[in-house]
C-alpha cells in the first residue's frame, strides 16, 4: 500500500501524500514516478514494443526510442513478444527496464527489486 500511495495509484484515507513537492495523485507528478511492483503483469494483446510506446505516450515522453531502451539492458529479443507469452521473470525485467530507462522518471519505487531478476 505504501508504494501505491507514493506512486499515486491509491489515495490515503486521511491526509495527503506528497512526492516531488505536490500531491502524489496529480497526473503531472505521476508521470515522473516509475514503479516496479512485486508482480508486474505485462499488458496482454500488446507487443513489448507497443507497450513501451503506450507508456511513453501516457507519460508524454520524448526520450530514447523503445528499441534503444530495450537494447540498453539486453532485452531487445523480447520486442515483438506479446504480454501473454512472457514469463513472470520477463515481465518483471521489462517493467524494471521501462522504469529505469524512461527519461521523465525522477522517482523510482521498487518492491523487492531483485525478485525474479536474473543475476546478470
Amino acid at each position: 500500500l505504501l508504494l501505491a500511495l507514493l506512486a499515486g495509484l491509491a489515495s490515503p484515507s486521511h491526509g495527503q501524500v506528497w512526492v516531488l513537492g505536490a500531491d502524489a495523485c496529480d497526473p503531472g507528478v505521476r508521470r515522473h514516478v516509475g514503479i516496479v511492483p512485486l508482480e508486474a503483469p505485462w499488458p496482454t494483446g500488446l507487443s513489448v514494443a507497443d507497450a513501451f510506446r503506450l507508456a511513453d505516450s501516457v507519460r508524454g515522453a520524448a526520450g530514447p526510442p523503445w528499441r534503444e531502451r530495450l537494447r540498453s539492458v539486453g532485452l531487445e529479443a523480447l520486442a515483438l513478444r506479446r504480454g501473454e507469452s512472457l514469463t513472470p521473470a520477463e515481465q518483471r525485467a521489462l517493467a524494471f527496464c521501462e522504469a529505469i530507462t524512461a527519461p521523465q522518471v525522477r522517482v523510482l519505487l521498487l518492491d523487492e527489486p531483485f525478485y525474479l531478476l536474473p543475476p546478470e
